[in-house]
């Protein structure tokens, strides 16, 4: 489980940064909360977005649609990161499979 669920969150990564690679004005990291994830348990970590650009800019975070996974931010209402030019915001990220 702990493999599936940790190449999913990179693989959501990849999909993410590609989207920014044009004007690269934004950097994503990510980090681990938990170390083990087992069955039944959501994963967890912190995504940490660096807005590189000259301006404010805003981030949605939202589940890919990809069946039996959801990827949400906790609080739910963070899903939506507004980012002032160069600072960064740091968010709770989940992961839950249903399988």
């Amino acid at each position: 489980m702990r493999k599936k669920t940790v190449l999913f969150v990179e693989l959501f990564l990849v999909m993410l940064v590609s989207c920014g690679l044009a004007s690269a004005a934004f950097d994503v990291f990510l980090e681990p909360v938990k170390d083990r994830v087992y069955r039944g348990e959501e994963a967890e970590y912190t995504l940490t977005i660096l807005n590189n650009d000259q301006i404010q800019d805003s981030f949605s975070i939202s589940s890919p649609d990809v069946p039996d996974w959801d990827i949400y931010t906790e609080p739910r209402s963070e899903y939506l990161v507004r980012i002032p030019s160069r600072s960064n915001r740091s968010v709770a990220i989940k992961v839950a499979s249903y399988r």
